[in-house]
């Protein structure tokens, strides 16, 4: 039943995300064997389970000429004009607090178009693309509206079949990180300033606010110049920690 209701929902995904189907020229990442299936990897060392992990013998292919570089510019209308430092600080205080207030209702809210430049790109990780959690098989999503779309179909997805329990569900930020210098190993504007949002889905009305089981993710969103739009919204990774895992493996352990 899972199976039938993951397949119905990825033909509603592709539907809704119609209105961004791959151009002639569009940068396009896909596996060299698409992953139709979530594969939770178990692991007693770190005690992580991957969803939609790419597998290491499928190395990732760039399909056309114009590849999706690694590293990307700044745009070029980017610019600070002389003597406004001080607004760009007061400007990056402001979208840090917006985001600090944003993340733990991402999974029912969308970010303001206020704050996302026109080409706003939303860069998917690797090990998500080709999954069940995420129809998406293209690397990254440029335009407010693309990746508004993009953002609401995996809302869904998630709060359908990963969140099954009600409402109540929010993103926990367990740490928030401002790299000014953009020297972090996140994001793909080099030199930019990246704010990092660690993250875990708890039910409030269930009072799950502990750190044991549950979904956990990183957010890394990347600002422009002048610090008061979104450039780059990466979502780095996604993974279900399990305790029960954690507490065999040191039981295993202590057997041996």
């Amino acid at each position: 039943m899972l199976r039938s209701n993951i397949k119905q929902t990825r033909r509603s995904a592709r539907l809704a995300s119609l209105c961004i189907q791959p151009k002639k020229n569009d940068n396009i990442i896909i596996s060299q064997n698409s992953i139709n299936r979530i594969r939770l990897i178990k692991s007693n060392k770190s005690a992580v389970n991957y969803l939609g992990k790419i597998n290491n013998s499928n190395p990732i292919h760039h399909l056309n000429a114009n590849r999706l570089k690694i590293s990307q510019d700044f745009p070029d209308n980017d610019q600070i004009p002389d003597g406004d430092e001080e607004r760009t600080k007061a400007n990056l205080g402001e979208i840090v607090d917006y985001l600090r207030a944003l993340t733990p209702n991402l999974l029912n809210e969308l970010p303001e178009t206020k704050y996302l430049d026109n080409e706003i790109m939303l860069k998917i990780s690797e090990s998500l693309m080709n999954s069940e959690l995420t129809p998406i098989k293209r690397g990254a999503i440029k335009g407010k509206i693309s990746c508004l779309t993009i953002l609401k179909t995996l809302q869904i997805i998630f709060k359908s079949f990963y969140l099954k329990d009600g409402h109540g569900h929010q993103l926990k930020i367990t740490h928030l990180e401002v790299d000014e210098d953009g020297s972090t190993c996140y994001g793909i504007i080099p030199g930019a300033t990246k704010v990092i949002l660690h993250w875990k889905v708890v039910n409030l009305e269930k009072n799950n606010l502990s750190n044991d089981d549950g979904f956990w993710g990183i957010f890394c969103f990347e600002l422009n110049r002048k610090k008061d739009r979104i450039l780059v919204h990466n979502i780095e990774n996604i993974e279900y920690l399990r305790r029960k895992d954690i507490v065999n493996g040191f039981n295993g352990i202590a057997r041996a």
